[in-house]
């Protein structure tokens, strides 16, 4: 447990400073994210005993976070059909007819480049408020997990979802919920006091949290789906406690479309 909580405190840390640094140091950060998660995923993919051809993949991510920086949803748009296709090519030419092998190519094309998109869009907002909703959409799913933690050791009892998730509970998910909403607000708060900031009103933070939570939480659940799938435990091994990138950004990349979603269909 405590080393869980030092890398969770050390990667926030590093987090904040890249959003206090600017966006040159955030897209640095995010392309390291991209990257990783990208390997990641073809590596459990791999596990399951399929060959991805990696460079073609790896080379789909790298395009995306130049191409989201300077071109923004519709560049990403081109991109992301462009890896779907290209990963539907090499399925075609290099497997005999199979359906795993057709959703294991498929797989690393979907999950984690488009959600990860998301973090790459509003980290291309051009208005003043990028710092706030991208730190909103981290702390979210930090105080969901966080409280959902402790909530379920402390209480839980009722298994959510026992097949994909033996561990979580239904009370961790309501207390996961509790704490989005209280992290949201205190960004919130916090993002009052700074100057030139036209925040939303508490009542839209605090709807934005609850259903950030769930989303979340459905993130969460979705990558443990794709790691009993795939047999594996944990998609890396690079943060103590943690797993590893995929395994920090599953819940944080469901988070992130919700919140673009959000931001893309309601005037905040």
């Amino acid at each position: 447990m405590l080393k869980r909580v030092l890398t969770g405190l050390a990667l926030s840390a590093v987090t904040l400073c890249a959003l206090l640094l600017g966006k040159h140091a955030l897209w640095g950060l995010l392309f390291v994210c991209q990257m990783l998660c990208m390997w990641e995923m073809l590596s459990a993919v791999k596990s399951a005993g399929f060959a991805p051809v990696r460079f073609v993949y790896l080379l789909y991510a790298a395009a995306l976070v130049p191409v989201s920086a300077f071109f923004g949803s519709s560049g990403a748009l081109i991109t992301i059909l462009m890896g779907v296709l290209a990963a539907m090519t090499l399925v075609t030419l290099k497997t005999e007819p199979d359906s795993k092998a057709l959703l294991y190519g498929l797989l690393p094309a979907v999950y984690p480049a488009i959600p990860m998109t998301a973090l790459l869009l509003l980290a291309a907002r051009p208005e003043n408020d990028w710092r706030f909703y991208l730190f909103l959409t981290l702390c979210i799913p930090i105080g969901c997990d966080t409280f959902a933690l402790f909530v379920g050791k402390a209480i839980g009892k009722h298994k959510l979802h026992p097949h994909v998730s033996p561990h979580k509970t239904v009370e961790g998910a309501v207390g996961g919920v509790f704490g989005a909403m209280l992290f949201a607000v205190a960004v919130w708060a916090i993002a009052r006091f700074g100057e030139g900031l036209s925040v939303p009103p508490l009542w839209v933070i605090l709807l934005l949290g609850f259903f950030g939570a769930f989303f979340s939480e459905v993130g969460d659940l979705a990558a443990s789906y794709i790691k009993r799938v795939c047999a594996v435990k944990d998609f890396g091994w690079i943060f103590p406690g943690h797993g590893g990138m995929l395994d920090r950004m599953d819940s944080v990349m469901f988070s992130a479309v919700f919140i673009l979603f959000v931001l893309s269909v309601f005037p905040l």
